[in-house]
């Protein structure tokens, strides 16, 4: 068994730090739809992912990633190999988005093509750790995909209700940044999450679970606990 490469403890300080710089820079937008995921804010998530990526797995996490390059691509690490790794599951996307956005309702303008690029960043990076798990089992990948997508997508559903549930007690500035900042740590966090746990093979840990990913969802949920309660009740009653 190779031994186990020391993977940075600065993963949540530098995810908490990079969301609460999307909550402030969030907090003057105005009131609108949270579920329709602003450009403002697409773009800075796109841009702290990357920053997140550079800083944390190619900076401060260099041996572990080398050694997860490595294994993936069973030793034939070369410059060609690793630049299509990076660029053609992005380059594919933005094709699919760029598709989209031409039978959509909005206009093919500059402002539409950064969301495609930004959209397509945050996609290719997000599920970019799943890639630790290829060389395993493709079952695994695709479970991995499905909590993935459920989390992200219940959050999503539901800021709304935390936003709104939040103006009551700290006012509409404070918790339209608050919103935004969880959200992002959230999708933050839970990528370094899978990136330990897939990548650097981390899997003795799921401690960093519950700290990086529940903490954060159990926090976007909890005003929507009333109305969960009420489904589960439906669906054992019928009533």
């Amino acid at each position: 068994m190779a031994a186990k490469t020391q993977i940075t403890k600065l993963g949540i300080p530098l995810n908490f730090f990079l969301a609460l710089c999307i909550g402030l820079f969030m907090a003057n937008r105005p009131v609108g739809n949270f579920q329709a995921l602003p450009d403002e804010l697409v773009s800075v998530l796109a841009l702290t992912l990357l920053l997140q990526e550079i800083i944390l797995i190619q900076y401060l996490c260099w041996n572990a990633n080398v050694a997860y390059q490595d294994r993936i691509l069973q030793g034939n690490v070369t410059p060609v190999r690793r630049l299509q790794l990076l660029t053609v599951p992005i380059i594919l996307i933005m094709v699919i988005g760029i598709i989209g956005l031409i039978l959509s309702n909005r206009d093919l303008d500059q402002s539409a093509i950064i969301r495609v690029v930004c959209i397509s960043v945050i996609i290719t990076l997000g599920l970019d750790p799943l890639f630790g798990l290829t060389d395993r089992d493709y079952f695994a990948i695709f479970g991995a995909s499905v909590v993935y997508l459920l989390i992200i997508g219940t959050a999503v559903q539901r800021i709304d209700t935390l936003a709104l549930g939040l103006s009551s007690y700290v006012g509409e500035l404070v918790s339209i940044s608050v919103t935004y900042m969880v959200l992002a740590y959230l999708i933050l966090s839970i990528r370094w999450t899978y990136y330990r746990l897939f990548c650097f093979n981390q899997m003795e840990e799921p401690l960093h679970v519950v700290v990086d990913s529940f903490v954060p969802f159990a926090f976007i949920i909890f005003p929507s606990l009333p109305q969960l309660w009420i489904s589960i009740v439906w669906l054992f009653s019928g009533k």
